[in-house]
């Protein structure tokens, strides 16, 4: 709220300044901004430069930290991508996140400030999608063996956008099959309940891997007494299509 003050202040002279005056000037590495990309991927989905450009300058107006930034595009270009796949084809998971971490390698470019740090380090979200892939096989191998400690360990499940977006990437993808102790056949829902398993920063997580997976399979899988608790549902439904509207009436 005080970024908004102070944008209101400066009268929106200064679009970044108040996000980098954040915790003593290194901004916010929170994954607010990656929680309310979905937008932003739905209008920009057929334009990979454009949506990497316009999820940047979004996610500045709140949050200018590397980690906060990244978030954001990690999130918006793995939405993008979902909205271009057929649901009723067999997602290749490892494919998908293959080219989630060839994306991040080009997009964490390496500073002059970063130098003596290790590649984890200067690419983390590089390093968590890595893991991830790791994470997938064996799932896919024994669902058994994977249990919510080890995905919390590895990916994490706080606030930071390094801990939370990749964690919401691996809840859509393992949902894509049966999950133990997770009794529904929507994989829509599965991807929700396993993202609450998580704890942590739940709602945003939930959120971010709902996104993803509401892009990938549409609204036809999301049931109406789940739908019946989000507000304003029809309006924002509306929104949607007045912004795929858009977008095509450009082209």
């Amino acid at each position: 709220m005080q970024v908004f003050e102070k944008l209101r202040g400066n009268k929106f002279t200064d679009l970044v300044g108040p996000a980098k005056e954040q915790f003593n000037g290194q901004g916010s590495l929170g994954n607010g901004a990656a929680m309310r990309i979905s937008p932003v991927s739905l209008f920009c989905y057929n334009d990979y430069e454009r949506l990497v450009d316009m999820a940047k300058r979004q996610a500045m107006l709140t949050h200018t930290h590397r980690e906060g930034v990244n978030g954001a595009i990690l999130q918006a270009i793995t939405i993008g991508k979902t909205i271009c796949l057929d649901p009723t084809q067999e997602l290749d998971s490892k494919k998908f996140i293959d080219d989630l971490i060839e994306d991040m390698n080009e997009i964490e470019q390496e500073d002059e400030e970063f130098l003596q740090l290790t590649d984890a380090q200067i690419k983390p979200f590089k390093a968590k999608l890595t893991l991830m892939r790791k994470m997938i096989k064996k799932s896919l191998n024994n669902p058994n063996k994977l249990d919510v400690v080890e995905v919390i360990m590895n990916l994490g499940n706080s606030l930071r956008a390094v801990h939370s977006v990749p964690a919401a990437i691996f809840c859509f993808l393992l949902a894509q099959n049966p999950i133990p102790g997770i009794n529904t056949d929507n994989p829509f829902r599965r991807t929700i309940q396993y993202a609450m398993t998580l704890g942590g920063d739940t709602d945003t997580i939930a959120s971010m891997a709902g996104a993803i997976a509401g892009a990938y399979y549409g609204d036809q899988s999301i049931n109406p007494n789940m739908l019946k608790h989000c507000e304003c549902s029809e309006e924002f439904a509306k929104f949607g299509d007045e912004l795929f509207d858009t977008v095509h009436k450009e082209q």
